[in-house]
């Protein structure tokens, strides 16, 4: 599974080199045919977890999203735009209905709140309906160091990975030290609160205590502070990103390639920082 804010610092190490070189006559001709060919402007996709109505606390799936437009394509290709703010901004924008929520303001204010692995559902759901399902993907084999061409099908090869019960959102788990613990579910909210604080505090070297932190509401009796948390042993912090990856809908991104030169079979996640991902080619416009 992949987090938001993984996708985030991909963006900005993806800003350095944002025309990285593509070659390739099938990647060339692939994407003509991706800019040329008339896509679905708009889509209706399913949340895997859903956005939890604060009045009636119905559980809303249904959402209507639209193509990226030339708003959106010139704010991904700043880079004087943070990363978290773009994906709140691309999401805020390509969605034009949640429900029967229409309103841009509250949309806005809700894709904020969703849980992050639905902000990662939303980021491929526009990329499919800006540019279709296919999405050429270059990976070099790590036994033969052959470097392939492989098409993923976004719709067929990337699981949607729904909630078992989505009107819960708090667990309450006992850490194999003994030590009982209650975390949440981390949201878009949670996620720009940990980026603004590692860059304000300078606090990257903290980054992977912090991002427990975040979804942690009780450790032990008592509210978990940044000390606790480091303290905790290897056991105690795997487990609990085990029980996160366990109980959080979104998507699996990693896929199965397989070298067609030497057979070697490995796995690896689809990297959403490619320029490709949403410039079909690597190409940004300047």
């Amino acid at each position: 599974m992949s987090d938001e804010q993984g996708i985030q610092d991909e963006l900005a190490e993806a800003q350095e080199s944002p025309h990285a070189p593509v070659g390739g006559a099938i990647e060339r001709i692939h994407t003509v045919n991706q800019m040329e060919t008339p896509k679905s402007c708009s889509g209706i996709f399913d949340l895997p977890c859903g956005y939890i109505d604060p009045h009636t606390r119905e559980i809303i799936t249904e959402v209507q999203i639209r193509e990226i437009t030339g708003n959106e394509e010139d704010m991904l290709a700043s880079q004087q735009i943070p990363s978290s703010q773009k994906i709140s901004s691309l999401l805020a924008g390509c969605v034009t209905r949640i429900g029967t929520i229409t309103d841009k303001g509250l949309i806005a204010g809700i894709v904020q709140g969703l849980t992050v692995g639905d902000r990662v559902f939303l980021i491929f759901s526009i990329r499919r309906v800006t540019l279709g399902d296919e999405l050429p993907v270059r990976e070099r084999c790590p036994e033969c160091k052959v470097t392939t061409l492989f098409m993923v099908d976004l719709a067929k090869d990337l699981t949607p990975k729904p909630m078992e019960d989505p009107s819960k959102r708090v667990f309450d788990i006992t850490l194999p030290s003994g030590t009982p613990a209650r975390f949440r579910v981390s949201t878009g909210q949670d996620e720009a609160a940990l980026a603004k604080l590692v860059k304000r505090q300078n606090h990257k070297a903290d980054s992977l205590s912090q991002s427990l932190l975040m979804r942690l509401e009780l450790l032990g009796d008592e509210k978990p502070t940044l000390k606790m948390v480091k303290s905790l042993g290897m056991r105690d912090r795997n487990f609990l990103r085990d029980q996160f990856q366990k109980v959080e809908g979104g998507v699996d991104t990693s896929l199965e390639l397989e070298c067609p030169a030497c057979g070697n079979e490995w796995e690896k996640d689809l990297d959403l920082s490619a320029a490709s991902f949403f410039f079909p080619g690597g190409r940004q416009r300047p």
